[in-house]
């Protein structure tokens, strides 16, 4: 099999780290085959003023600086070649199986490759590399272990900014658990994390919060052992107790809830929403989750039709264009800010904080029940819809609409990527409108069989006459 990819060598998103020090940015190497996209960061750091944009290397003899730390171009390369390898050499063993890697594949192989993960049981006490200095990774303190996962996540899985501060409230949870720093990753049992689920219950986390807080523990440990350190079995087989409330309400805009915040004009001095705006409206009409609208592409886009491989689950999806996301993306067609995209990028967090506040602006407020529970205690409250719409609504506002306005579930399914009807089952909800006709079916067939005998009993004559006298008043 004779399989193409190309990788394209730069310097990401340059700032000025340190007062007095040249703009920098981290080296990364750019991987596209088919319709995937990978990127993978060299470890080190270049100014772009010492940067050969051509040949995709430092020029040669330069010393980059960023926070004081120098990379000479040497480093650089050495280090450029080494990913480079790697990248090679496992599309090579995916080729010569003839097939091509998935993304999560290819960032399998080569992190493999170019970290030396595979740390047998009988390696554990090999020193690991912390902050310059090298210690049993034996003795690592949770916190120190805490330090090695958000380096290898931000240098290696060029993790974004939400997932670095999901990380950091995991930390700061299990530094309030532990402050003293008495426990090591093999002191950790089932008991252990029956306690600290019961801390994060005591400080009034909600339990859905809690069930994903120990989700992201596992995640933490799973990589704490695939770098050689002993976890117990019962740390990571310990299932949480706690249960979420069932059949939550769903949130999503009503046809004329969305009509509402289309046709709203934004004020002068809060024109800084337009973009969440533009972006939530394409989520509501395209059924694309947030990370698929702020990544997609030119290059996604041909013949009227979006072709995208989405970034949470690699499904290759079709939407074809309508005349709200057409106008949103011939809106942008010339837009300085998009950086190759299609449309401009915003932070999760300011997508959700944005879309509050505009929500509440266009007086989007009918009644939304919460739901949730704290322990073994239920709650709910009943707030106005904008205080807990987030940008996750514009996927549940279109699978809801787009049934509504006469789509199958079986198109609908296509287009958000479901593989079943029972998975897309959670995002759809009834409006009034919708809950009312579900059972006045039976008096519209009931009218209907009652107008129709009635017709039946009217002679010809009678019913030329009404026919007449109809046309008359509707003409």
């Amino acid at each position: 099999m004779k399989g193409r990819f190309n990788m394209r060598v730069f310097i990401k998103k340059p700032v000025v780290a340190k007062e007095g020090e040249e703009p920098s940015g981290q080296v990364v190497i750019r991987v596209r085959w088919q319709e995937n996209e990978v990127m993978f960061s060299a470890s080190c750091w270049g100014n772009p003023s010492k940067w050969m944009v051509a040949a995709q290397k430092p020029r040669p003899g330069t010393t980059h600086k960023h926070n004081g730390e120098p990379y000479t171009a040497n480093l650089i390369n050495r280090k450029i070649s080494r990913l480079t390898e790697a990248i090679q050499d496992s599309f090579t063993k995916c080729f010569l199986n003839g097939e091509y890697p998935t993304k999560d594949k290819l960032k399998s192989m080569v992190i493999s490759a170019v970290t030396d993960d595979e740390i047998s049981a009988r390696e554990r006490k090999k020193k690991a590399r912390i902050k310059d200095e090298y210690i049993d990774i034996e003795s690592m303190t949770i916190l120190e272990w805490f330090s090695k996962f958000k380096e290898d996540g931000l240098n290696i899985e060029l993790w974004s900014n939400d997932m670095v501060e999901k990380v950091n409230a995991m930390e700061n949870h299990w530094q309030d658990f532990d402050p003293k720093e008495k426990l090591r990753l093999q002191d950790i049992t089932e008991d252990t994390m029956k306690e600290y689920q019961a801390k994060l219950v005591k400080k009034g986390l909600r339990n859905n919060t809690i069930i994903n807080a120990i989700k992201n523990i596992h995640w933490f440990l799973n990589y704490c052992k695939k770098k050689g350190a002993y976890v117990r079995d019962e740390a990571l087989e310990f299932k949480s107790t706690l249960t979420d409330v069932k059949d939550k309400e769903v949130v999503f805009l009503t046809w004329e809830e969305f009509k509402t915040l289309y046709n709203f004009e934004i004020p002068e001095d809060k024109s800084y929403l337009q973009k969440i705006k533009d972006l939530f409206i394409f989520s509501c009409v395209t059924g694309l989750r947030y990370s698929d609208v702020t990544q997609l592409k030119i290059s996604n886009i041909s013949n009227d039709m979006i072709t995208v491989v989405t970034e949470k689950t690699d499904h290759l999806l079709k939407i074809d264009l309508n005349q709200y996301s057409r106008e949103i993306i011939d809106k942008y067609k010339f837009y300085p800010e998009k950086k190759g995209n299609v449309l401009p990028h915003l932070s999760n967090q300011k997508c959700n904080e944005y879309i509050k506040l505009l929500c509440k602006m266009a007086g989007i407020n009918s009644p939304v029940t919460v739901a949730y529970r704290i322990g073994n205690k239920t709650f709910k409250e009943i707030v106005p819809k904008h205080k807990v719409i987030s940008f996750h609504a514009g996927r549940r506002t279109y699978v809801s609409l787009a049934l509504k306005l006469g789509a199958t579930p079986e198109e609908v399914k296509r287009i958000t990527g479901h593989h079943s009807y029972s998975m897309m089952q959670r995002y759809i909800a009834q409006d009034e409108e919708q809950r009312k006709h579900a059972t006045a079916v039976f008096d519209i067939r009931t009218e209907r069989d009652f107008l129709l005998d009635q017709l039946k009993s009217l002679s010809n004559k009678q019913l030329r006459e009404m026919i007449i006298k109809y046309n008359a008043e509707f003409s």
